[in-house]
């Protein structure tokens, strides 16, 4: 054995000594051997004396998978390969110094060997035969129809934690942490790659709710509220406990996910070569005649997959305009056009709808959607062959990446609409009370030009960044400071953000043009600090689509103006976790009347006075 140390071979030496069990160095080590029992194998499947088994004439070639010590070997049913396995492994073990266990390994034939060459190629390599593989990372490998049977493990390892608790000890708040935190949490590992039948599924609910209301053996007591209250979300009315059912169906859209975000993994090439689901980006997920058990779980969770993806523009070569969710929160545009569409503009693309300069052709949207749909595909950075492709990413996220709450949120918040009532009782957090000073408006360095920006309804601060650079880029302003209330947005334009977010290409728009500028500084403020931005943008919500400037300060922005000009700082109270924002008004060098803006979730406004400078505030 030799050791690579600092980019230099040292010396050769053999291992003299073992190393104890629990060691930290010993699973590394064991990777280190089965790593070379992979490139043994390897090797023979290059020089073709190892011939790996195909699920489908254009599928990835398997001939096998390791995970800690657990192998599994993949090969044609002949004896010749039986000798190749023998010879492989031989020298695995003369190299290594291991022995495999002859006791614990087994031989699974597929239906179609026959009974002779099954005798055959066991007698050769002198392991046993079997017709169930039993479990693989503690999880069944089926190779029959599922039955209650199948699943009873979970049950035992719910009972056998149920005798440990005494429900009579408990009050319902400890007995609702436990069902939540672990009595429900038990069948996850197990339900994530399988569908628990039906009647498993409700027995799950059943130990659960008995617990909860502290029903034993020989006692039953009187079940308040039904199962289907209590499991409503704590904003809605219920404990925020789940259905066992809706779970295990989260879990599967996480698994038919996985043939989207994770294309290029073996287990999705496999899939996807032996269903013919196609290259594509998003695959055709159809129902077979004969399929896996798998398969079949991908197929039940498949409409809410598609329900909640979108497309995030890149270059436009794959989003079709009227068929894709590409336009957040409106599905399929189909549903909002104002004239029929032909079967030869059903296909068409987003480059259809772009005019000869690159941007979105304004009157050909107008010719098609109503005014709100146009305000909000105005606002999105149209396509350009210079971008990404086009990718999907999940509609339900603000990063565009998958989650399993936002998937059972998915199947269960038509079911569970928000009550503001229970939302004000569980946000409350007690009499706390809180009064901050926020900064004024802070005037850009020499010779830097300051830009803010805000977003409405129908526009991010990005947009806004873009449009303002490109002003600032026409006029000849080479440095500008960029300020915006949002965080997300200056952090998002500082480090960037991944392809599936809904900013993504508008980030890149961005960066584009501050390359073009001399220098850009980018800057965080407080609401209070960006209120000249932010009012423009709710008016931008009631002016037509395109770009508005103002060449005279609007009536409305007189006052704000005043105040920014003044330097007096706006000041926020924070009580019982409802924010107040108050407006401060200047006169003769002294604040002396503040007005309430805005009031959230409450009718009752505490009078507050406070010493701010020189200035004596009394709300």
């Amino acid at each position: 054995m030799r050791i690579l140390w600092n980019g230099e071979v040292l010396e050769e030496f053999t291992p003299s000594k073992g190393i104890r069990e629990g060691d930290p160095l010993s699973p590394y080590i064991f990777v280190l051997c089965i790593e070379r029992l992979s490139q043994l194998i390897s090797a023979a499947c290059d020089h073709q004396f190892w011939k790996p088994i195909k699920l489908n004439k254009d599928g990835p070639a398997l001939s096998h998978l390791c995970f800690a010590d657990d192998l599994i070997l993949f090969a044609e049913a002949d004896v010749q390969q039986a000798k190749i396995i023998n010879k492989v492994l031989e020298e695995f073990c003369k190299s290594s110094g291991k022995k495999v266990n002859n006791e614990k390994t087994r031989i699974f034939f597929s239906n179609n060997v026959g009974h002779t060459i099954r005798e055959e190629i066991s007698n050769s390599l002198n392991f046993s035969r079997t017709d169930d593989l039993g479990k693989y990372l503690g999880v069944p490998i089926l190779h029959s129809k599922v039955s209650k049977d199948t699943y009873k493990n979970v049950i035992n390892k719910m009972n056998s934690r149920l005798n440990n608790w005494k429900a009579s000890a408990l009050s319902l708040a400890g007995r609702t942490t436990l069902v939540k935190s672990i009595l429900s949490s038990l069948p996850s590992y197990t339900i994530q790659t399988a569908i628990l039948p039906t009647n498993t599924c409700n027995l799950i609910d059943r130990k659960c709710i008995n617990f909860l209301w502290g029903d034993t053996e020989q006692t039953k007591k009187v079940h308040i509220l039904s199962w289907d209250k209590i499991n409503k979300p704590k904003v809605s009315g219920g404990l925020g406990l789940r259905h066992a059912k809706d779970v295990n169906h989260s879990f599967m859209m996480k698994l038919g996910w996985g043939l989207i975000a994770n294309k290029d993994s073996l287990w999705a090439r496999v899939l996807r070569s032996k269903y013919k689901c196609r290259s594509d980006i998003l695959p055709r997920v159809n129902r077979k005649s004969s399929m896996s058990n798998l398969w079949k779980e991908i197929v039940s969770a498949w409409h809410d997959i598609e329900r909640n993806s979108i497309w995030r523009i890149g270059d436009g070569s794959q989003i079709k305009f009227w068929e894709h969710n590409w336009v957040p929160n409106l599905g399929s545009l189909q549903q909002h056009t104002t004239q029929v569409i032909s079967l030869g503009d059903l296909e068409s693309s987003l480059m259809n709808f772009l005019n000869v300069s690159g941007d979105w052709d304004e009157d050909k949207l107008k010719e098609w959607l109503p005014e709100s749909t146009v305000k909000r595909i105005m606002a999105m950075a149209p396509p350009s062959p210079w971008k990404k492709a086009d990718c999907i990413a999940w509609a339900n996220t603000y990063d565009g990446c998958f989650s399993l709450k936002s998937a059972y949120k998915s199947i269960t918040e038509v079911q569970s609409p928000l009550d503001r009532v229970f939302k004000l009782i569980w946000n409350r957090k007690g009499p706390e009370r809180e009064i901050r000073a926020s900064n004024s408006v802070e005037p850009p360095p020499k010779h830097y030009l300051k830009l803010n920006v805000d977003g409405s309804l129908y526009a991010h601060n990005s947009n806004a960044a873009c449009e303002g650079l490109q002003i600032a880029n026409t006029n000849g302003f080479q440095k500008i400071v960029v300020e915006s209330d949002s965080w997300s947005a200056i952090n998002f334009i500082k480090e960037g953000c991944s392809s599936a977010h809904p900013c993504n290409t508008l980030i890149d728009d961005i960066r584009i043009l501050a390359r073009r500028l001399q220098s850009v500084i980018w800057n965080h403020t407080l609401r209070e600090g960006n209120m000249v931005a932010d009012l423009l943008a709710k008016k931008g919500q009631k002016l037509p689509v395109g770009l508005h400037i103002f060449d005279v300060p609007l009536p409305d922005l007189s006052y704000v103006l005043f105040l920014d000009c003044s330097g007096v700082p706006r000041v926020k109270i924070v009580e019982n976790c409802f924010e107040y924002t108050l407006k401060i008004g200047l006169l003769s060098g002294y604040a002396t009347d503040g007005t309430v803006e805005k009031c959230t979730d409450t009718d009752n406004v505490t009078c507050v006075s406070l010493q701010l400078k020189d200035w004596d505030v009394k709300v």
